[in-house]
């Protein structure tokens, strides 16, 4: 038995369920709906569910999905060096506090 490409599918009709199948281009639809000037996320979320993330959209659509970045492609290097800055301050409060606690023992 071949792998099928969603494996949803594949158990729904080993229970009997109709499936319908469209043919769908993967990875032009993620292209489609991350060059425009405002992600539609709701959308980006059904496209995600319905037929699986491509892999070289994947870390960029998680990234959407999560909040991590904002919907407006044009501030995504920005939102990612505030987060790396948010996370290096997180990191070196980390620090401080453990050297802290290590001094008081």
């Amino acid at each position: 038995m071949a792998l099928s490409r969603n494996f949803r599918t594949t158990y729904y009709k080993t229970l009997g369920v109709p499936v319908v199948q469209h043919i769908v281009d993967v990875e032009a639809s993620f292209a489609a709906l991350l060059s425009e000037r405002a992600v539609n996320v709701p959308q980006l979320l059904k496209l995600a569910l319905e037929l699986g993330i491509a892999p070289p959209y994947r870390a960029r659509i998680w990234l959407l999905l999560a909040g991590v970045l904002p919907p407006y492609p044009g501030l995504w290097s920005f939102a990612l060096k505030e987060r790396c800055a948010m996370f290096e301050d997180v990191v070196g409060a980390a620090q401080v506090l453990q050297a802290k606690d290590v001094s008081e023992d």
